[in-house]
């Protein structure tokens, strides 16, 4: 059954680098449409630590208190706030990988608080941005279909998004092997060709965008049955936002073709 806070969930990864050193300066993670307001944020955490912190607590429990901190940071108002939630969703996560070292979701949980605490960080953010892809990485191989996808359509953003080489991990080709996968593996959610459509179009390549856009419009329609509810109200919202850009950045004319050779 699909969730609300999948949809949303490191949607944003943007790694921005800093002019001529291509250093990593901080991650950007998108506002997750589960949470709501922050007070809604503020519920889900307390009810998730209280749950891991009692006796006899799963690795379920643990990582969805993982997930519940990085829910919560994203209304951080200081990097300090920030960095606290992070790191009490990394720690959730690690206990519950040193229980079960093969717990997907305790992988992508680790992965994303991990990108929390890149976006505290300036030069040291480089090397958590190569865990992370390690966690994501290894989520993918034991259950790439989790979270509507999750671990695919996170590791494709980051590989999109971060510096290439050889200041980060970046790559257009892994890239695009693992957001066209996640479209494979939850072809139903419209959030994972969405990101697809906003990344060829941000590469400039729009017939094959524009190609995907009835596709996306069909989903999107489908999607209006089972995804309902206050829960999904943020969700629909960021959609609507992104594909009225999609389509207007899609429907202006096409770029002429560079002309190959000398004119005569």
């Amino acid at each position: 059954m699909a969730t609300p806070n999948s949809s949303l969930r490191f949607r944003g990864i943007a790694l921005k680098r800093k002019a001529c050193a291509a250093i990593l300066c901080c991650l950007l993670v998108s506002i997750v449409g589960f949470c709501g307001p922050m007070e809604d944020a503020e519920t889900q955490l307390k009810t998730a630590r209280k749950a891991w912190e009692r006796a006899g607590a799963s690795t379920t429990d643990g990582w969805k208190f993982a997930r519940a901190c990085f829910d919560r940071a994203e209304f951080a108002s200081t990097k300090t706030e920030r960095s606290g939630l992070a790191e009490m969703g990394i720690s959730a996560a690690q206990e519950v990988l040193r229980r079960e070292s093969n717990n997907a979701p305790g992988h992508f949980y680790l992965a994303l608080n991990l990108g929390q605490l890149a976006r505290t960080r300036a030069l040291s953010a480089l090397g958590l941005v190569s865990d992370m892809e390690k966690h994501f990485l290894r989520a993918i191989a034991l259950q790439p279909g989790f979270d509507h996808a999750g671990p695919e359509r996170s590791l494709g953003m980051l590989y999109r998004d971060a510096p290439g080489w050889p200041a980060s991990i970046g790559s257009r080709t892994k890239a695009r092997k693992h957001l066209e996968r996640a479209v494979e593996l939850d072809a139903a959610f419209p959030e994972n060709i969405l990101t697809l459509i906003e990344t060829e179009a941000g590469w400039e390549e729009f017939k094959k965008a524009q190609a995907r856009m009835p596709t996306l419009e069909a989903r999107l329609k489908a999607a209006e049955a089972e995804l309902r509810g206050p829960a999904w109200a943020a969700t629909w919202q960021d959609w609507k936002q992104r594909v009225e850009i999609a389509r207007k950045r899609l429907a202006q004319p096409l770029p002429e073709a560079k002309p190959v050779g000398k004119a005569h």
